[in-house]
C-alpha cells in the first residue's frame, strides 16, 4: 500500500520511490502489479474475503509468466484482459458459498479455496 500511495497519491516518481525505500526498479513494478490486481480482487463478488495473509498469493499470480500470460495482463493498464480467467482465479482462491437441494430441502455447502 505504501508503494501505492507513494506513486499514485504523492506523485513520486519510480526513481524516487525507488531510492527512497532502497528497492530495485523490478520490485517497484511487481508490487505495483500486485497491488492493482488485489484491488481488482477487493471489487469484485469475492472482495469482502480479502486478507492481507492472501498477498503472497496475488504476488505468486503476478510472478508466474504464464499465468499472466493467461489472464492476458496488460502492465501498461495494470489489468488482466482476459475476465473470464480473472474470475476463475478469484474462484480458485476464494471459499464458495453452493445450495444443493436435497428432497426439496436447501443445504448450504462452502468449498475452501
Amino acid at each position: 500500500q505504501l508503494i501505492n500511495d507513494l506513486k499514485y497519491k504523492h506523485n513520486l516518481t519510480e526513481e524516487e520511490i525507488c531510492n527512497s525505500l532502497a528497492i530495485t526498479k523490478h520490485n517497484l513494478k511487481r508490487n505495483l502489479r500486485v497491488h492493482s490486481l488485489i484491488n481488482r480482487y477487493k471489487e469484485s463478488d469475492y472482495g469482502d474475503q480479502f486478507e492481507t495473509n492472501m498477498y503472497s498469493i496475488f504476488e505468486e499470480i503476478i510472478k508466474n509468466v504464464n499465468i499472466k500470460n493467461w489472464l492476458d495482463w496488460d502492465d501498461s493498464n495494470m489489468q488482466p484482459y482476459n475476465s473470464l480467467n480473472e474470475e476463475k482465479i478469484y474462484s480458485w482462491i476464494s471459499t464458495i458459498e453452493e445450495i444443493d437441494l436435497d428432497n426439496d430441502d436447501e443445504i448450504s455447502i462452502i468449498k475452501e479455496p
